[in-house]
């Protein structure tokens, strides 16, 4: 069984490893100034969220087959159906504080967030569409960011969206709802979702799609994420998610690759040493 175990982990990092590496490279006389280009740098991240959104359909639908009597599957086959299903198992009664109704017995923003959490952005606009006299202005905003190339809203619709989640949401009680907001709008990036991001790879997840790469500067604090603060964020106050010598070699290797970490020092995947010293640290 050990053995099984081995193989499909180092099948799972070669998928992983494959995915990853999918990137369109350019000859260039300095490869360090390539690949930290903002455009090889979107790439990665496009690339792990959707190793991250992949494995987390895989998990959704291993959880719903295994749990059918409970998951109540039916409809037509595609995600919202195993969203649907998936929640009947995860949140099988109602919930405190959930906000603007539901569809088919689920919260409504719980859907557009396990609809997103999946990668299907056209799934979630089936459940926004269906609940739009509910959303205010969320279905335009909705919209303009699934028909971005690089999933940004304009500067007008973001600050709109991030002075009504100022103003109406950040201590709103959906954590779903704050969830999807945030998201969307790339904001109150200290705000670490911990009602549902609750795993490791929620917590990527939800991080790399607020990572910005073309701000301007003018957006606070508060509302900007680059992707060289999150490696820094991860591998400086959060080093234990990544180390090996707190989670099974496997995981560490995973979770370095998706953040294009693929210079952390030998010494630092040696599980008999301390955690990462950021003079060792190649950010890449």
């Amino acid at each position: 069984m050990e053995t099984l175990l081995s193989l499909q982990n180092v099948s799972d990092l070669w998928l992983m490893v494959k995915q990853m590496t999918d990137v369109l490279l350019v000859p260039a006389k300095d490869t360090l100034k390539s690949r930290t280009s903002v455009e090889i740098q979107m790439a990665f991240v496009r690339q792990a969220l959707s190793f991250l959104e992949n494995r987390y359909r895989n998990f959704t639908m291993g959880t719903v087959f295994g749990n059918l009597h409970q998951a109540q599957l039916g409809g037509v086959p595609g995600t919202y159906q195993l969203v649907r299903s998936f929640l009947n198992i995860k949140l099988p009664g109602p919930l405190p504080g959930m906000q603007d109704g539901e569809i088919e017995g689920q919260p409504v923003w719980a859907v557009i967030y396990y609809c997103l959490r999946c990668g299907d952005l056209n799934a979630a606009m089936q459940v926004v569409n269906r609940a739009q006299h509910q959303l205010g202005d969320f279905k335009s905003w909705f919209q303009e960011y699934m028909n971005s190339p690089d999933k940004r809203l304009s500067p007008t619709s973001e600050n709109k969206l991030r002075l009504h989640y100022r103003r109406a949401l950040r201590n709103s009680a959906d954590p779903y709802k704050r969830a999807v907001y945030c998201l969307i709008g790339k904001c109150d990036v200290n705000d670490n979702h911990g009602e549902v991001a609750d795993k490791t790879d929620d917590y990527l997840w939800l991080k790399l799609n607020q990572v910005c790469f073309d701000d301007d500067g003018s957006s606070s604090p508060q509302d900007r994420l680059t992707l060289p603060q999150l490696q820094k964020q991860l591998l400086e106050d959060y080093g234990m998610m990544l180390h090996p010598y707190f989670n099974p070699e496997h995981v560490s290797n995973q979770r370095c690759f998706i953040f294009s970490q693929r210079e952390i020092s030998v010494s630092d995947c040696n599980p008999l040493v301390a955690l990462p010293d950021k003079h060792k640290i190649i950010f890449t």
